[in-house]
């Protein structure tokens, strides 16, 4: 019995690696074993050995891809009393449709945070700094921030 192994990295910094045990007994010189690969959307992914006349079964890995987190600083660019603002807060690892929300705090007066896209914005009239808790959600986690935005 001799065993190979296979590997796959499905993003940047996650990596998988998968033993498997492969029976090369009946293997000659000329024979080749080679793996098929398939990742799930929700991060699990299964191998199946193929050649030396096999097609073992796949043998399913439940590897979980990490959950969603909010990755903008804690404390996001400063906004201009009575000009527009703009700010995208930045999440990684997202699976699905993302929802963003207030979950703490107050906005500054005459922003918004906008549920699909993370973006705050608006028209602040008043100087001054706000502290909130943004939170993320998506098809397996949340994730929630404490932003500070100060408007000058």
């Amino acid at each position: 019995m001799e065993y190979s192994y296979a590997e796959f990295v499905p993003a940047a910094g996650e990596r998988i690696i998968a033993g498997l045990g492969t029976d090369l007994t009946a293997a000659t010189a000329s024979s080749t074993i080679d793996f098929a690969f398939s990742l799930w959307p929700g991060g699990g992914w299964e191998v199946r050995e193929r050649g030396v006349g096999l097609d073992r079964a796949p043998a399913q890995i439940n590897a979980a891809a990490p959950p969603v987190t909010i990755t903008s600083p804690r404390t996001i660019p400063d906004a201009t009393a009575g000009s527009f603002y703009s700010y995208a807060a930045q999440a990684a690892h997202v699976q699905g449709i993302a929802r963003w929300e207030l979950a703490g705090g107050a906005l500054p007066p005459g922003l918004t945070l906008d549920a699909a896209t993370g973006v705050l914005w608006g028209t602040c009239p008043t100087p001054g700094s706000w502290s909130f808790n943004a939170r993320i959600r998506d098809a397996r986690a949340d994730d929630t921030l404490t932003l500070t935005l100060t408007v000058r």
